[in-house]
């Protein structure tokens, strides 16, 4: 007897007559292997990930009548991953020990209502998605991650998820595109979040909009108009009442100064420093780790003088106007200097060596040291 082939038509027609019986005889000899589910041998469902999301749908449709799909759902992978050009997150309704959900490189991306029927997921990573079905919304009670990322090798832009924010009172990490119609005050329905990565947000001035978010902890932010445009420089301005609790600010895009830092950053990270770059602080700072970029002028480092409790520095650019800066800072253990060829005195480095000092053997020449060790 021919294996019956398990298409989209006949899952059609089982979910419109509802037939237990007839669910319960395709489940028959079903498991889960390598997290991958596999009918028995009187079913194909054909191959790859379609097959895997056939199978998925067929134990997500059954009705309750069937006495086979209860106990296969109870043993489901806690990690499940999800591919293709259509993904509909139906098919992994009700599986119970589903921690960890993945959706790669899909065009479109629906049924996400599915995911408030899984007791035990705490995170969704969303990786090189086109989109997902306006009006649908993330719903779950105990959702604690959710990333929306866009491959390196991929061109599909990042994929807004702001638009498709549901009720999720434990969602702790988000990482999102941000659109220029992105209202950034719906975070406030989330207080628990402590780590936030915005992709792709078309002005400095649009974090104005940002909303207090007392347990955020890691703030990662890239600045990019629509339309490739380049953006003008901008201020960093994180007071102490908004960012409370904030150890690590990343920005990518044009700085041009820094106003203000909150008293507990530790971390601060400036991917690209605007001509004329400045820092003019009330008081010096108590970051201890600090990373630049440059892709034009080379860098003074008089600014350190708001950085007295400095550990860790980390250069990138096309010069250094003076080491001497470095003076103020006494606790400086590491220093790395990338991409910094123009020719710069190296005697403060001689004469005050830091414990950790790295560079590349074109630099350290550049530099009149001898080559790494």
């Amino acid at each position: 007897m021919a294996a019956q082939l398990l298409d989209d038509d006949l899952l059609a027609n089982l979910r419109a007559r509802g037939d237990a019986a007839e669910y319960d005889r395709l489940l028959a000899g079903f498991e889960w292997k390598n997290g991958t589910p596999r009918p028995g041998r009187a079913v194909k469902a054909g191959a790859g990930a379609s097959a895997r999301r056939r199978v998925l749908r067929l134990l997500a449709d059954a009705p309750n009548g069937s006495t086979r799909a209860p106990a296969l759902r109870e043993y489901a992978p806690r990690e499940l991953r999800l591919t293709g050009d259509e993904v509909d997150l139906g098919c992994v309704r009700g599986l119970a020990p589903l921690e960890e959900l993945q959706i790669v490189d899909a065009t479109l991306l629906h049924g996400v209502d599915a995911v408030a029927s899984l007791p035990k997921l705490y995170a969704i990573g969303i990786y090189g998605v086109h989109a997902i079905r306006e009006g649908e919304r993330f719903t779950h009670a105990t959702l604690r991650s959710l990333r929306a990322y866009q491959p390196i090798t991929s061109h599909v832009p990042p994929l807004r998820v702001l638009p498709h924010l549901g009720e999720m009172p434990e969602l702790g990490t988000l990482t999102t595109r941000v659109g220029p119609t992105d209202d950034l005050r719906v975070l406030a329905a989330y207080p628990r979040l402590w780590s936030l990565r915005l992709e792709r947000v078309p002005t400095h001035e649009a974090l104005a909009a940002l909303p207090l978010l007392p347990d955020l902890s890691v703030f990662s932010v890239s600045i990019e108009p629509e339309g490739g445009r380049m953006a003008p420089p901008g201020v960093v301005s994180l007071d102490a009442t908004r960012f409370p609790s904030l150890l690590l600010y990343e920005t990518q895009g044009p700085t041009g100064r820094v106003e203000s830092l909150p008293p507990k950053l530790d971390q601060l990270v400036l991917g690209q420093l605007a001509p004329g770059f400045s820092v003019s602080l009330q008081t010096p700072t108590a970051v201890k780790t600090l990373s630049l970029k440059s892709d034009r002028e080379p860098i003074s480092l008089d600014f350190l003088r708001w950085f007295p409790a400095l550990e860790r520095l980390t250069l990138d650019g096309p010069g250094i106007a003076s080491l001497d800066g470095l003076a103020a800072c006494p606790s400086l253990r590491e220093l790395y200097l990338y991409n910094t060829t123009a020719a710069t005195d190296a005697s403060y480095l001689r004469a005050h060596p830091v414990p950790q000092f790295w560079a590349l053997d074109s630099v350290r020449k550049a530099l009149g040291l001898p080559p790494q060790s």
